[in-house]
């Protein structure tokens, strides 16, 4: 088995671990450079919507197609630092339709609504706590611009 490893590494039998302590180390900054890349494109979008896509009543809507899902969490929970906030994300995969939705701590929290009048009528599986809740819709994306819209008319 040690012989085989070596192989594997590229190296003699008795620098296997020093190689191995290497190579974990390398793997623990390359996923540190995914999570700081995954947060600086969150916050592009966080800051492109902030611009471009607050509703009537400043209601955010954000609709992704196939992100990443460490970028589609960066998002939800950077777009709870903003006290204000009222967002629904929308992130469409092949496999699934992902949503978060952000009720910032300045409005208060319409639980009630959000399970009776979103998700409910749309199948929507999910929660969370004040100021963040996600999950899945069941549906196909068909739906997705429903969902949203039925999002927009959230009670201020």
């Amino acid at each position: 088995v040690v012989t085989s490893a070596a192989e594997r590494f590229s190296t003699q039998p008795e620098d296997l671990t020093t190689r191995i302590d290497q190579e974990q180390k390398e793997v623990q900054e390359l996923r540190r450079t995914c999570r700081i890349r995954a947060e600086r494109i969150a916050r592009f979008l966080l800051d492109r919507s902030d611009a471009d896509n607050a509703g009537p009543e400043g209601i955010e809507s954000i609709i992704l197609t196939d992100e990443e899902g460490d970028v589609f969490k960066a998002l939800a929970e950077m777009a709870t630092e903003r006290p204000d906030r009222r967002l629904l994300a929308v992130n469409i995969t092949e496999d699934a339709v992902h949503w978060a939705i952000v009720i910032g701590e300045s409005t208060p929290f319409p639980a009630q609504w959000l399970r009776d009048e979103l998700l409910k009528p749309f199948g929507a599986k999910g929660g969370g706590k004040p100021p963040l809740w996600r999950g899945v819709l069941p549906a196909p994306s068909s739906v997705t611009d429903q969902f949203v819209g039925r999002f927009r008319t959230l009670p201020v």
